[in-house]
Order: C-alpha cells, then structure tokens, then sequence
C-alpha cells in the first residue's frame, strides 16, 4: 500500500512536468506562470526556514530547502524578469 506521501510526492512532480511543458511550449504566452514557481518556492522555504529556527525540522531538511527551492529562486526570478521584457516587444 502506498503512503499517503508518496501519492502527493508524485502528484506534485507531475503537476510540475505539466506546467514547465506548457512553459517550454510557448514561452512568451506562459510567462506568467513562471512567478507562480519562485512564489511556490519562496513560500516553501519561509515554513521551513521558521521552523528551522524553531527547532521544529531537522539539519537536513533546512539543507535540502537550500538546494532545492533557495538556489532556484532567484534563477526563476530573473528568468521570469527576462520573459516579460521579451514579451513586452512582441
């Protein structure tokens, strides 16, 4: 029997395969759902970072918010910063 987890583990990664195939199709037209990626990961590693320093979550998880989620924001967000201004012109 599969845990509870898994199941929405995997329904998320699909859910993102979705959104950045439609991101990699047109991506002047989808530009917009670029921010809901950094939001998603700023709002992420907020809860765990607050809970970090609360001693709620362990070391590990603070280390892999920072490799999955802190490392991309900045990267989504000037994707989407570029996206716009190329948007803009057509």
């Amino acid at each position: 029997m599969m845990e509870a987890s898994s199941v929405v583990g995997d329904a998320r990664r699909w859910y993102r395969v979705a959104a950045i195939s439609n991101v990699i199709v047109d991506p002047i037209g989808r530009y917009p759902m670029v921010k809901y990626s950094w939001l998603e990961k700023m709002v992420t590693s907020g809860a765990v970072i607050v809970a970090y320093r609360r001693h709620e979550v362990p070391s590990r998880l603070m280390v892999s918010i920072v490799v999955t989620d802190i490392v991309w924001i900045p990267i989504f967000l000037v994707f989407q910063l570029r996206l716009r201004s190329v948007a803009k012109e057509h």
